[in-house]
């Protein structure tokens, strides 16, 4: 009868190492899908409009023109924030095409942010970098009544995080210099670009945009 009961304990203990193998492999699979999808998700509220930024079209007066206009919102919103100006201009002017986008233009959205803002938005395609290629999408993005409205909504997402992330860009708001800042950004996933960091920094380097900060 002893004999018995130790045979019973022994398939008792292999089963539930078996059990135990089993149940972390499904919370394994879980936790891929579920960074996955938070991965999905934050390009989506936060995927900006990436466009080459044809120099020939833009003369140097209309550049300095929309820094001119930009730069006392992105100064006064690192007072209140701490996210550098020369950061925000230059996403501004990357992501905009200094201001001259459709989305730019139409919607007041010079960040690219998507969704809705004051239940407005307005749909355009748009380039995502997914599975190490560019993809044009449509997509629907915050429309503002102003390019200030379209700042202040900009450093918002920043200070209070996505829906699953509240500290999402809490690096980026306690860098105190633009290279710390962009690449801090990057990592946040705030673009599908992958060269998204060194892009800002181009531009923050050749317009000076660090004077600002």
């Amino acid at each position: 009868m002893g004999g018995k009961m130790i045979i019973k304990t022994k398939k008792s203990k292999k089963k539930k190492r078996q059990d135990l193998i089993i149940t972390g492999i499904v919370c394994l699979v879980f936790v891929v899908f579920l960074s996955i999808i938070i991965g999905k998700l934050s390009q989506e509220e936060a995927a900006p409009v990436i466009t080459e930024v044809d120099e020939a079209k833009i003369t140097a007066e209309k550049k300095q023109t929309f820094i001119k206009k930009i730069s006392p919102i992105a100064k006064k919103n690192q007072e209140d924030s701490g996210l550098l100006a020369s950061v925000s201009m230059a996403q501004a002017i990357l992501e905009s095409d200094w201001g001259t986008s459709d989305l730019a233009v139409e919607g007041k959205n010079l960040f690219g942010i998507k969704g809705q803002y004051k239940k407005q938005s307005i749909k355009y395609p748009t380039q995502e970098f997914e599975n190490d290629e560019w993809i044009t999408v449509e997509a629907a993005f915050r429309k503002y009544s102003s390019w200030e409205e379209s700042m202040n909504d900009h450093v918002k997402l920043f200070k209070e995080g996505t829906t699953w992330n509240a500290n999402q860009y809490k690096e980026v708001l306690v860098a105190k210099d633009y290279k710390k800042g962009t690449m801090a950004l990057q990592k946040a996933g705030y673009a599908t670009d992958p060269d998204y960091a060194d892009k800002l920094v181009s531009v923050i380097e050749k317009y000076k945009l660090m004077e600002y900060d």
